[in-house]
């Protein structure tokens, strides 16, 4: 069964969920955002994705993110968390 990451990422949570082809929630994982430093963030990001189940299955993965995103999909700032 073919599977979708979808990732909120806001300046208070970061939430993950694991969706499948019937638009199922399968897993969600909420956790608090960390606005250290850009490498700390990042590996929060990647650590979530990973908790919440990366597999062959996967097809997608999807964010919405607080702040703007050029036409090239490249996020030059995110301010809610502090990061540029």
């Amino acid at each position: 069964m073919r599977k979708a990451i979808s990732l909120d990422i806001g300046g208070t949570n970061l939430r993950c969920a694991l969706i499948n082809e019937n638009y199922e929630i399968e897993k969600v994982i909420i956790k608090n955002t960390s606005n250290a430093t850009v490498e700390v963030f990042l590996g929060q990001v990647e650590e979530i994705i990973n908790e919440v189940g990366v597999s062959d299955d996967v097809v997608a993965i999807s964010m919405g993110v607080p702040g703007r995103v050029r036409w090239d999909g490249f996020i030059f700032e995110l301010p809610n968390i502090g990061i540029k």
